[in-house]
């Protein structure tokens, strides 16, 4: 009865997370000419993003948790640093500033904010996105790419195929 009774108490402390049989992340892209900057919106799950940041070597962050590590933001900075890149038509890699993140209703995904500033003049860029895919075999991304009201780009990338160039006009 008491082993009952504790894992009661464990759920209540602990909500358990929705287990997902797909493994996709979603990010929208939008160029916001008036600021001069890339706004990115990039959708993941805590448990894909945990255990990708295990394999890199960090520590358990226990995120989306109360505990959670007041390092977490860092961690996952450098990690969407180094599997999400934006490029310009030199090919010099824009640098992707940290935003923040939020934890969506269900507790099982984090939307992470980033954004490039000072963009003007641009004529093409090159999306690069690896998330994920040193975990998972089938792992999609999809990007939604949104220059100006009429020149919007969705792509699904993968292990094989995660980079995109995009000419604008």
């Amino acid at each position: 009865m008491s082993i009952l009774l504790l894992l009661i108490n464990l759920f209540q402390w602990h909500p358990p997370v929705p287990v997902h049989n797909y493994h996709i992340s979603q990010t929208k892209i939008e160029y916001a000419a008036e600021q001069e900057e890339w706004q990115i919106s990039i959708h993941v799950f805590i448990d894909d993003l945990e255990a990708a940041l295990k394999q890199s070597g960090n520590p358990r962050l226990h995120l989306g948790m109360k505990r959670e590590s007041e390092d977490a933001d860092t961690y996952i900075q450098a990690y969407m640093n180094k599997g999400f890149k934006l490029k310009d038509g030199d090919g010099q890699e824009m640098s992707c500033q940290w935003l923040g993140k939020e934890m969506t209703e269900d507790m099982a995904s984090f939307w992470i904010y980033l954004y490039v500033d000072h963009v003007s003049e641009i004529t093409s860029i090159q999306i690069e996105n690896r998330l994920f895919t040193e975990l998972f075999d089938d792992q999609q991304n999809i990007i939604d790419l949104y220059y100006s009201a009429n020149q919007n780009w969705q792509f699904l990338f993968n292990k094989d195929y995660w980079k995109a160039k995009v000419d604008f006009e």
